[in-house]
């Protein structure tokens, strides 16, 4: 217990009747650590991925078949982790080897990943690029915090780390939330493609859409459905 001395740990713990835990740990299935999460944190993701691939038999399945689950049941795990952390590049590169060899049944494919990533109108099979759509959900939480979202987690971070600032122009400190830093970074690139804070905004604003499209930084429309 972080900033409490003396006996009100023990105090605490008695009158609430909760175990006390250590960190890391996990909540709701995802790793809860007080420090960066390092590469092997995100190995529930991978043992749930291959777990769900181990259950279907890819030599009977149809190509479309395997891109049905690919897009219905992996990318739906995948959305669960992407809408709350950052996911390092080796860490997509390895989600990407799982679900490539699980379409094509071999480790060599046919088509680059990235082209299999585009939209079906682009000559691509539909399915969601990774480091995007990690970006476009993170983004929400940017709108989030500008909008004053009504949740404890924005309340605590307006007070303990924006004190009245704008999150379109605070700048994080080097021993601050890892998360706020990349969100961030993510304010940056947005930034950088609108120019300024109020056509950003103006962009942002389709997260209230009832629609639930965004625009990702490369100026393509994603339809997160929320």
């Amino acid at each position: 217990m972080r900033g409490i001395i003396g006996d009100e740990p023990d105090n605490i713990l008695n009158l609430l009747n909760f175990p006390l835990g250590t960190l890391p740990g996990r909540y709701l299935g995802v790793p809860l650590a007080a420090q960066r999460l390092n590469v092997n944190h995100y190995a529930p993701l991978y043992d749930r991925i291959t777990s769900y691939i181990n259950k279907w038999t890819a030599n009977s399945l149809s190509y479309v078949g395997r891109l049905l689950l690919i897009k219905s049941v992996l990318q739906g795990v995948e959305c669960f982790w992407l809408q709350i952390f950052p996911l390092p590049n080796t860490v997509i590169d390895k989600i990407n080897r799982l679900c490539r060899v699980f379409l094509w049944g071999k480790n060599t494919s046919p088509i680059k990943w990235s082209k299999v990533c585009l939209p079906s109108d682009e000559g691509g099979l539909g399915l969601r690029d990774v480091h995007s759509w990690n970006k476009a959900l993170l983004a929400k939480i940017l709108w989030n915090i500008h909008s004053k979202a009504d949740s404890l987690w924005v309340r605590w971070v307006h007070s303990f780390y924006l004190k009245n600032q704008s999150i379109w122009t605070w700048d994080p400190k080097k021993s601050d939330s890892c998360l706020l830093k990349w969100i961030c970074d993510i304010r940056n690139d947005i930034l950088a493609k609108f120019g300024s804070p109020e056509s950003a905004i103006s962009h942002l604003s389709l997260f209230s859409n009832p629609k639930g499209q965004v625009v990702l930084i490369d100026g393509s429309v994603l339809h997160l459905g929320l």
